[in-house]
Order: structure tokens, then sequence, then C-alpha cells
């Protein structure tokens, strides 16, 4: 007694392990009894209606035609069932639902002959009644025995997986005869399919009101492409947020009319060599699938290891689209994109058609690799087309139609060397990066061609402003552009590589009143001439009087400004609207970058003059001068005037003609300084133009005053100190926020003393100079430090 107690309790505890607390078995119809009812209590020992807390088993073995019927609809927690016997054995929802929250199986065991062998049915029904299976569910069989999947052949029930799924050997259904197959799980699902049969559910909708993820998988393989599981005569539909992931199946309809739905951010993946489902090796629109509702906001994603044709779905066409995985893609034909391409580590063929760009939101071109188009078609009616990936290429026509085409700081090859290849109706291109190297590019391979190259830029407000590149030389050349609008009036950041816009009318940086705040960067692969189109906004134009309102011309900077406005055409300037300027014959250097600006003076000075220093030593005056940067720069002459009116020549000094190296000049005025004296210096060009330099004032030596300058060289920090008495001197350097960038200490004699400071450390910049004299006096200067 004490034996059967204890294996009571063990069978009851292993149960309860399972997470059920009774276990029933069948006892009605081909098992022994004759009850056909699942829900009747008297149809399983122990009796009692099966509950959630129940796992059941049902042994069928006896009889032709067994049928055992739902009377209701009714919660189980685990079922098994398995079919020994001949030609027996159907658990018919009869619609009404059974729903199996633990593990189901399905399983038809003896095979003898072909009229001798173990029959398993499902069969849904019709709706609303069917299956609901939470657990992992296998339908299979485990000795050749048939196990089919049924339903009613009009108002098909379903059979909803709510978890993993496999579909073993030999089973099927029958056309005609089958449920509709629901995928409802709240996270992964994996599918595995490995019957030799056909099993083909009337439809499959992944995502009724959950999100799942979706694994098919065939074992073997090759049990897929032959169209082994697939949709029979009804819809194949993704919804919500789910993902379908077709590995090797294509899901070929069988019956024409069938319908295809990518609802809501639904995702479709087709592997190996599948097209899109329907779609098979074929690389045109199949006939059994003939409605496509495919949402904008869905992705189809071909990630396949072999060769797919990527199919050419007609109007509207895809959402978002997902290239991916070893084998190339072909595209089948011409088709739209409503969303985002994104092609990851993949082969692309165009196979010249036409990809159109047309949906409502923003869309991007991106990936981790670019992609090359044939002909590219921007047609935005609201949001923008953005470049996401460096490098992408049209090898036609890009074609803009409508909107915005937003380079996003990567650049964009147009392979054609055409005039025509770009087109425009009411498209533009964005290239405006502020940076100084603007990322922003589009690149033209015109190669030999001659003419005018017109690229289509326009403001992130809409504004059209091209520029026409009219190339004159039939030397091959590939032609870098962008444009950008400087977001202060003082044109910066300045391009890569410029120095200063120092304006030699008005004796002082130009940038703010004197130029268009807008730069153009051009680069040429090979030497090339042609004659150039600026377009700018009229906003652009803040430079004051009188210049705003008069002519502009283009110049360009090549380790200096170079040429002369004056030689290159100018136009009058506007304040409203938009103005052009084009300027002529205007030379590149192959690769060189070349930027380029709209200036109303003759030109942002050849000579960048960075400081000018003048003091008394041992009677005489000492002057030293700084320069960034030179043009043409022949010769100073040093203006003296005792009476800060008549200036009159006292020395020259010769220039470094053109250079973009920092230069130190000197010059000692060796006429004895009674009274305080007034200098100017006048730069020469080697053609004779000069420009004069706002006057400084050097102090008479016997006044008694010490002096302390501090400049920037091209290496060091120079201090400069005349001193009436011996001392320490304290230099500190601070930055315009009143922060100690450096600090130092010099001992200087009576008379006239140089230091250096090292600039270690130091960014360009504006500085304050703070400098304590052994009486306790300070001084204060800003210097522009290089």
């Amino acid at each position: 007694m004490k034996k059967f107690i204890l294996i009571t309790l063990l069978f009851a505890l292993a149960f309860a392990t399972n997470g059920y607390s009774v276990a029933r078995n069948w006892v009605g119809l081909g098992s022994g009894g004759a009850g056909t009812d699942f829900n009747a209590a008297a149809n399983w020992s122990p009796a009692g209606v099966p509950t959630a807390a129940d796992a059941l088993t049902m042994t069928i073995n006896a009889g032709f035609n067994n049928i055992i019927l739902l009377s209701g609809n009714i919660t189980v927690g685990s079922l098994s069932v398995s079919v020994t016997g001949n030609r027996n054995g159907v658990l018919r929802a009869n619609n009404f639902v059974l729903t199996v929250n633990g593990a189901a199986t399905f399983n038809a065991v003896t095979y003898v002959s072909g009229i001798n062998y173990s029959y398993c049915e499902l069969d849904a029904g019709a709706a609303p009644g069917g299956f609901v299976f939470n657990g992992t569910t296998n339908i299979h069989t485990t000795g050749d025995g048939d196990t089919y999947i049924g339903g009613a052949n009009v108002s098909e029930g379903s059979m909803t997986f709510n978890a993993n799924v496999t579909i073993g050997a030999w089973a099927y259904t029958l056309p005609g005869d089958e449920p509709i197959w629901n995928f409802n799980g709240a996270g992964a699902q994996t599918f595995t399919f490995s019957s030799q049969y056909n099993v083909k559910p009337s439809s499959v909708r992944v995502g009724v009101t959950n999100s799942p993820t979706v694994t098919m998988t065939a074992v073997p393989a090759a049990l897929a492409p032959g169209n082994w599981f697939t949709v029979y005569d009804g819809s194949l539909t993704v919804n919500n947020n789910a993902v379908l992931d077709l590995g090797d199946f294509d899901l070929d309809p069988w019956v024409a009319g069938c319908v295809i739905q990518l609802n809501n951010t639904a995702t479709i993946r087709c592997g190996n060599d599948n097209n899109f489902p329907g779609f098979g090796v074929a690389t045109v629109n199949p006939t059994n699938y003939t409605t496509y509702t495919i949402s904008s906001t869905s992705t189809t994603h071909y990630n396949g290891g072999l060769a797919q044709s990527i199919s050419n779905l007609a109007a509207p066409g895809y959402g978002h689209i997902m290239y991916s995985g070893a084998g190339a893609k072909t595209s089948a034909g011409s088709f739209s994109i409503r969303g985002d391409w994104t092609k990851n580590a993949t082969t692309f063929n165009h196979n010249n058609s036409t990809h159109t760009f047309n949906g409502t939101p923003n869309q991007t071109i991106g990936g981790t690799s670019a992609t090359i188009f044939y002909n590219l078609v921007e047609n935005k009616a609201s949001g923008s087309l953005l470049m996401g990936v460096n490098n992408n290429q049209v090898n036609n026509v890009l074609t803009l139609t409508a909107g915005p085409l937003n380079l996003n700081a990567f650049t964009l090859i147009v392979n054609n060397a055409a005039l025509a290849a770009v087109a425009r109706t009411a498209g533009y291109i964005i290239s405006e990066t502020n940076t100084a190297a603007n990322a922003s590019i589009v690149q033209w391979n015109m190669g030999a061609t001659t003419g005018s190259f017109v690229f289509h830029f326009g403001t992130a407000a809409g504004v059209y402003i091209p520029f026409t590149f009219n190339k004159t030389t039939a030397g091959a050349s590939n032609v870098s552009v962008s444009t950008r609008p400087t977001a202060t009036s003082a044109n910066t950041p300045f391009a890569t590589g410029v120095t200063h816009m120092f304006s030699p009318n008005l004796g002082q940086d130009g940038s703010d009143e004197a130029v268009i705040d807008r730069w153009w960067h051009i680069t040429s692969s090979g030497a090339a001439t042609a004659n150039l189109t600026f377009t700018y906004r009229g906003a652009e134009n803040t430079m004051i009087a009188p210049y705003q309102t008069g002519n502009v011309g283009a110049q360009y900077w090549s380790s200096a400004w170079l040429p002369n406005n004056s030689n290159i055409g100018s136009a009058a300037a506007v304040t409203a609207g938009t103005g052009s300027v084009t300027a002529n014959a205007v030379a590149f250097t192959a690769a060189t970058f070349t930027p380029m600006v709209l200036s109303s003076t003759t030109a942002p000075l050849p000579v960048e003059l960075v400081s000018t220093v003048g003091t008394c030593v041992n009677g005489f005056g000492e002057l030293i001068w700084v320069t960034a940067s030179e043009t043409n720069n022949s010769h100073f002459d040093i203006l003296r005037s005792d009476d800060g009116n008549a200036f009159r020549p006292v020395g020259t000094v010769h220039g470094f003609g053109t250079t973009s190296t920092m230069h130190e000049y000197k010059f000692t005025d060796r006429e004895p300084l009674g009274n305080s004296t007034m200098y100017r210096l006048a730069q020469y060009d080697f053609n004779g133009d000069f420009k004069l330099y706002t006057p400084f004032t050097v102090e008479a030596c016997e006044t008694g005053n010490t002096s302390v300058h501090t400049y920037s060289s091209s290496e060091e920090l120079v201090v400069t100190i005349n001193s009436k008495d011996e001392g320490i001197y304290t230099v500190n350097l601070l930055d315009l926020q009143g922060r100690t960038i450096s600090a130092q200490q010099f001992t200087a004699g009576e008379g006239a003393s140089r230091f250096s400071m090292s600039k270690e450390g130091i960014t360009p910049g504006i500085y304050l100079v703070m400098t304590t004299m052994p009486n306790g006096e300070v001084s204060s200067e800003k210097i522009l430090v290089q």
C-alpha cells in the first residue's frame, strides 16, 4: 500500500513539475470506447472535462474512421495524439476552438502498405473553428503514417501557432481542404519543414495581433524550392512590426488571384535565390499573385546567399528595400521605392533599369556600401531624398523631378560625360554642409566633353541656385563641386587652407563687409579651363555700403587669393531674390582644391598683415611687421610723418613674392626720434599696384616711457620690451574668456629687448596679452595667433 502511495505521489509530482496537475488519457472512440465528444468527462480517464491544468494523451488504435469532435470551445494544458492503427483518427474542430497552452504533438505511426497505414487528421473545419497552439507544435510521423492537415473548403477555419512549429515527414494538405495558418507569437518563432508531401494552407498570416519574427527553415534545404510548402489560393499577409524570414521558401501560390500584403512596418526577408514571394526564379511579376498591398513603411529584404532577381513590382512599388548576403542582386526591371534603400556588403546590378524615389517622408540611399544606379529619379512631393553612404553613383541620368536631394555630407558621382546626364524639372541638390571642407559633393565625370555642365544646387529653404561649369578645354577630368552658405556674415569657417580675407580697400578683414556669404569648393582631377556661373541668394549679400550694390566678382584661393576679380568677370550685386556672376577662362590645376568666393573689392588683400610693432631703440625707430601670406609681393615702402599729415619714404624692404608661409620683416629708421613719429607701410605688387596700410605711432625715446609689444610668428610668440629701467616683466597670455593659457617672466635691461614664448599647445585665435611691469603697472593688447 505504501509503495502504491509513493508511486502515485511521484507520478503526480512529475506532472506538477511540468506545470500540469492532472494527466488524462483518452478512453473514447478509437481507444476502446464509443464516445466521440472531446469535451465529455466520460471519454477521459480519470474522468473529467479537460482543463488548462491537464496533460492529455490520445492513443487511437482501432477503427477505420474515428472522428472525434469538439462540442464547445475548450483550453487544455498539453496534448499528444498518436495513431497506430489502420486508417483512423480525426480530431475535428466542429466550429469550435481548441486551445493548447503547452506542447502539442500529432503523430501517425504505422505504415504497412498503400491501403494499410495510420492516418492522423487535424481538421480546423470552418470558421470560427480551429486550433490555437501556445506551445511548441509537432505534426509528423515516427513510422511513415500520414498526418493530414485539413479545413473547410469555404470559410476556412484557422490554425494559430504562437510558438515553434515543426512539420515533419508525411504531413500534407489537399487542394480545397486547407485551413488558414496564423503565426502570432509574442517573440521569435521557428517554422521547420521536412515533409515530402505538399503542405499548402489557404492563407498564411504573420502577426495577427502580435509582432513575431518567424524564421522558416527547410530540412533538407532542397525541399523548399520545390514548393512543398506555400500558399494555396488565398493571401500572404505580414502585419504590425512582424518579420517573416522565408529562407529557402519562395511561397509560389498554386491558384491564380492570390494576394500579398505587407502592412504597417512589417518585414519580409527573401533568401537564397528567391526574388519575392511568388516570384520563384522568374524575372517578371508572377501570374498567381495578382494584388500587391505593400505599405510604404514595410521592408522587403533580399538577403540570399545565391543570385537573386529583384522583382520589378508595379506601382506604387516597394516601401523600404534592403540588400545583403553573398548572392548578387540584379534588378528585373524598373520600380519605385517609397522608403529607404539599404545596401549592405553585396553586389547590386542595375540592369539598365530606372529606380524612382517618390515616398512622402524622408528617404535615404544608404547601407554599408554604395549603390551604382543606371537611371535615378528623385520625385519628392514632400520630404527629402538623402544620401546615406559615400559615392553612390548614377551611370546614365540623374533626374530631379521635384523636391530636394540632400547630399547629407556625402559625395554623389555622376558617371556620364553627357551634358544632359543631370536633368531637372523642379528638383534640386542640397550641398550645404557648413564646414571648412564641405563633404556634400557632386562629382561629375566629364571625360573630355566640353560645354555647360549644370549643377542644379538649391538651398535648404528651396531656393534654386545652380552652378554652371562651362568647360572649354577637351582634357579629361572629373569635376567635384560643392557650395555652402555661411552661418555668420563673416564667411566663417573659411575653406580649408584659406588664412584670410583681408581687404586693402577697407584696411581690415573684408569677409563681413565685402564678400558674399557663400563658398564654392571646386576640384578638377585634370587641368581644365572653364567659364563659371555662380548663383547666390540676395539674403547672402550682407556687405556694407557702397559694396552691397556695386559689382561682385569671383576670386579663388591657391596658397593666396588669385586672381583679381576684375580679371575674371563681375556683375552687379543683388540684395533680394538671386543674383549670378559669370567668371570666364578660369584655369584649374590638376587635383588642386580651389575654394571660391564672390568679392566686391579688387581682391581680398594679396598680402595679409598680421601685426605691426614700432618701438624706439637707442634713439631710432625700429619697426617689425608680420605677414601670414603674400601674393605677387614685390616690396614694402616705409613712409614716415612727423606731423601726422604728410608722409615721405624713408626705406624699402623686399617682399617674398607669392607665399602662404608667415614671414617677419624688420626696418630701422636711422633718423633720431625727437617726437612721436607716425609710420605707414605701402605694399607694391610686381605689376606696380600698391596698397596703403593703416598708420601707427612710435613714441619718442626721451619720453621715458616703457613699451611692451607682442606678436605671433610662425613658430613662437615674440615679446619686445623697450625699457627705461632694468627689471622683471611678467607676461600672461589669456583667452577671451579670461583664462590664463601661458605665463612667463623676463628680465629686461635698459633699452630694447626681445624675448620668445613657445606656441606649443596654443590653438589659433585671438588672445589678450597682459604684461605686469617692474613698477606694478599693467599694459594689455590683443594679438592674433595663426
